[in-house]
């Protein structure tokens, strides 16, 4: 992994990972293990919002390496880090809007694309267990693309991604 540049609020190095500190107290911590994996515990959403990722800086390619892990680890069914934390580390971690918006963009395709695989499937129950951030992903590039004809067909057909109707797409 990449070096990483520390602030006062970040503990340090464990293993492959960072521990994130708040007020002497360990509010988190993001790894991810030899079989590509990720662990985490979830980080409260307060620490999040007021300061933790707006002052941890890190580099393209370990974010990129931390969003893999979160995939694999979510494709294969594996405990994986909660979509709204990974939401949260992009919006966090980089200031451009243009990369956010980028990087949110392709993690709402891949969301969305896998839910139409869990629809066709007929495994309804999948869908519905997505997080309530990840259903926000979906609403956004249900509300921001162009949609193909089997796409069309499932979506209106089924109705069985009716919630996505119901949840403003957030920008």
């Amino acid at each position: 992994m990449e070096e990483f540049l520390l602030n006062p609020y970040v503990a340090g190095h464990y293993g492959n990972g960072l521990v994130f500190e708040y007020d002497k107290q360990i509010a988190g911590f993001i790894t991810y293990s030899w079989n590509r994996q990720l662990l985490a515990k979830e980080i409260p959403r307060w620490v999040i919002y007021k300061s933790l990722f707006k002052k941890l800086i890190i580099t393209p390619s370990v974010l990129l390496d931390i969003l893999d892990a979160y995939w694999y680890s979510r494709e294969k069914n594996r405990s994986a880090i909660n979509a709204e934390i990974a939401f949260c580390a992009v919006s966090g971690y980089y200031r451009s809007w243009e990369f956010y918006q980028r990087t949110k963009l392709k993690i709402a395709s891949m969301l969305f694309d896998k839910a139409l695989d869990d629809l066709t499937d007929r495994s309804v129950s999948r869908v519905e267990a997505y997080t309530s951030a990840e259903k926000e992903m979906i609403a956004f590039i249900y509300a921001s693309k162009k949609f193909t004809p089997t796409e069309k067909k499932i979506r209106c057909g089924r109705k069985r991604i009716h919630w996505v109707k119901n949840l403003a797409p957030v920008i």
